[in-house]
């Protein structure tokens, strides 16, 4: 896909994001998400840094570090401050990157899905996104496994049209299957088929082992 095409979803979704944070009532920013234990608040501040930074060289060495610099750069210490962060202009080198349009739509899932904030995404950022996460490297940079919980089954959208790999199938809005793929068990009950149960044994297996290490 162009990068140019990539870059304006990128926009879109980073407006829609900062949009959704700009609404939030004061209680709601320390609501859990789906996201690794984190409040509503911590993912924005996750997104915002991802989306942000100087390249690679920002991530190198101690990250936290990094994020909490460019944090205090941007006031982000209050939730307008964030707010004003997460919507400002990002880089083209970051604006061309399908990894941050991944996270861009499956953390704005993490926050919207708690909040009952729904969104219909576009249908071509949605099979873009679910491209890349169904690679063994979109998998291991988004989504933070080795192993695709989707891998040997045959993922399935029932509201557009895209389907991915072979086995066993799991039928599903195309948004719960990138949601299921990326470890949220939220998103499981909303899917069927003859894969189902193998895909949710391999999210249950991921948790144990990210609870054992926590």
């Amino acid at each position: 896909m162009p990068r140019d095409a990539i870059a304006r979803m990128f926009d879109s979704e980073l407006d829609a994001f900062a949009q959704l944070a700009a609404g939030l009532r004061p209680d709601q920013w320390e609501q859990p998400s789906l996201c690794d234990s984190w409040t509503v608040r911590e993912v924005i501040s996750h997104v915002a840094f991802h989306t942000h930074r100087a390249g690679p060289r920002q991530l190198l060495g101690n990250s936290e570090k990094w994020h909490a610099r460019l944090g205090a750069e941007a006031h982000a210490d209050t939730n307008d401050g964030l707010v004003a962060w997460l919507g400002s202009r990002a880089a083209d080198s970051a604006r061309r990157s399908r990894i941050n349009l991944c996270e861009l739509v499956i953390h704005q899932q993490d926050v919207r899905r708690p909040l009952q904030a729904p969104r219909e995404y576009p249908e071509t950022t949605m099979r873009s996104v679910l491209d890349h996460c169904t690679t063994a490297t979109g998998n291991l940079l988004v989504i933070g496994v080795l192993r695709r919980h989707g891998r040997d089954l045959r993922l399935v959208a029932t509201d557009v049209d895209w389907s991915s790999g072979t086995g066993p199938q799991v039928h599903g809005t195309a948004e719960a299957l990138l949601m299921a793929i990326a470890g949220r068990r939220a998103a499981l009950s909303e899917l069927s088929g003859p894969g189902l149960s193998t895909l949710d044994q391999r999210v249950s297996a991921a948790e144990h082992k990210a609870s054992a290490k926590g």
